[in-house]
């Protein structure tokens, strides 16, 4: 039914929606996931704020291809050619222009300008019943959707400079759940420090993808957060 999905759909139109439906936003906005972590200041703009930076080095996830298709007939997701593979542009923060996520959006709902809803509906209609899971991505769309129609207003990042997961992966989750005082697996100082040494300029920690203790009955009210 793809009803425990609800969830993670509805962040994706709550980012996307915002750029038609929240008055006095920025004509730029940032979406930024909440388990990606800041390790330096980034730079979103380049030549005097007419190109907006897109990162790349994200995973490749078939199943988005299929509600694209759908969504802009005859087009395809974009994929960036590294120098060993293909990656996407799903990298868990963008940089947005309010007037092509508002273009995108019309096309989703048929083309007609629409200030309405249609544009999620739409998007709902889309879904492959078999790859609910993981049947659209607004990073994969709207990066494609400016690729293909304002490709001057890009700076495409050539390599990838972030990271998904700490260095180490559930080993290191493991670790700092156990040496944790609260049995959280909280990203710690020593970690972040090593992640920026290493050259990325943010690093994700996906606590959703590995028991970290947040659902331990001790933590009901609290995530082991304290004066102590």
């Amino acid at each position: 039914s793809g009803r425990s999905f609800a969830g993670w759909y509805l962040q994706q139109f709550l980012k996307m929606g915002v750029a038609r439906h929240v008055d006095g936003l920025s004509e730029h906005y940032l979406l930024w996931d909440s388990d990606m972590v800041p390790l330096q200041p980034l730079q979103w703009f380049r030549d005097n704020r007419t190109k907006v930076v897109f990162n790349t080095g994200g995973y490749i996830t078939r199943t988005y291809e299929k509600a694209y298709a759908r969504l802009v007939p005859g087009k395809k997701l974009y994929y960036q050619r590294g120098w060993i593979m293909r990656t996407s542009l799903v990298t868990h923060s963008m940089m947005i222009y309010k007037p092509y996520m508002n273009e995108m959006l019309n096309a989703f709902a048929g083309g007609a300008p629409s200030s309405g809803l249609q544009w999620a509906f739409r998007i709902m209609d889309v879904l492959d019943t078999k790859d609910v899971h993981k049947g659209f991505s607004e990073y994969a769309s709207y990066s494609t959707w400016v690729l293909d129609n304002h490709p001057e207003s890009m700076a495409l990042v050539p390599y990838r400079t972030w990271s998904r997961h700490p260095i180490g992966g559930t080993l290191t989750m493991t670790l700092l759940k156990w040496s944790n005082k609260h049995g959280l697996c909280c990203p710690s100082r020593w970690l972040l420090i090593m992640m920026r040494t290493l050259g990325n300029e943010f690093t994700g920690f996906e606590i959703g993808h590995f028991d970290c203790g947040t659902n331990d009955a001790r933590h009901e009210e609290e995530y082991g957060f304290d004066d102590g």
